[in-house]
């Protein structure tokens, strides 16, 4: 259309300008939609060459890498012990206890914990003046019976001879047997009663029953014991065993 058909018509100006404008925008609307494209499939086209050259990278790093040397061994199924720790005590298989025999004060403690004792040692001893009372007093006696003893021996043989003579009678001669035989009986009681006593006398020394270890002594000189009371012990430092106490 001519310059001067516009000036003639100007309505056909303003329309040719209005389509210009339009065609123009739409051209510019391609324009960017394509330049849009072609920037994501630029970004799409690096980011796949990234992967690619990482993935490269990757298997060649993998590729020079050596395997390490290792050793296997084979699983078996197997029981695994259990093991626990206890508290134990050490007692020796032939120990014992020693009390005394007998009441009294004691004077005298001739150990002390942990010394080695040989069998009849002496350990203690406990005041035996009361035995020793008792002892005399049993002697005398036993001196008595025995001078009544040999009385009626002499006595029995000078009646049987009288007897034998026809001097005296039976009856006589029977009472001198009797009185022979109640002496007798007497003193052999005497003598067994003293020897009692004078065993008697011995319980007061307290000696070690067998080779062994003094334990703890817990009684003091002075203390006055009796059969109940527990003056020490004794051990044996051969055969031991051991106590464990296993909680359930």
């Amino acid at each position: 259309m001519t310059v001067a058909a516009f000036r003639r018509n100007p309505t056909r100006l303003y329309s040719f300008v209005f389509k210009q404008i339009t065609i123009g925008k739409q051209t510019r609307m391609t324009a960017l939609k394509r330049i849009f494209g072609i920037a994501n499939a630029i970004v799409l086209g690096i980011a796949v060459t990234g992967c690619q050259q990482k993935q490269a990278s990757t298997t060649a790093a993998a590729a020079g890498m050596q395997a390490m040397p290792v050793q296997t061994v084979a699983v078996t199924l197997a029981p695994v012990a259990q093991t626990s720790e206890y508290v134990a005590t050490i007692q020796s298989r032939r120990s014992a206890t020693l009390q005394p025999q007998v009441n009294g004060r004691l004077l005298q403690i001739r150990v002390k914990s942990g010394d080695h004792l040989a069998a009849g040692q002496v350990m203690m001893e406990i005041d035996a003046q009361p035995q020793l009372a008792t002892v005399e007093a049993q002697r005398a006696t036993e001196r008595q019976k025995k001078a009544l003893y040999d009385y009626d021996t002499v006595e029995l043989e000078r009646q049987r001879k009288l007897f034998e003579a026809g001097v005296v009678s039976r009856d006589v001669w029977d009472q001198a047997q009797q009185a022979y035989s109640n002496s007798k009986a007497d003193y052999e009681s005497a003598v067994s009663l003293s020897k009692t006593q004078n065993e008697q006398l011995a319980y007061y020394t307290v000696r070690a029953p067998f080779d062994g270890i003094v334990g703890d002594v817990p009684v003091h000189v002075g203390d006055y014991v009796s059969t109940s009371t527990v003056l020490t012990t004794v051990d044996q430092n051969k055969d031991l065993e051991a106590y464990i106490y296993i909680p359930t």
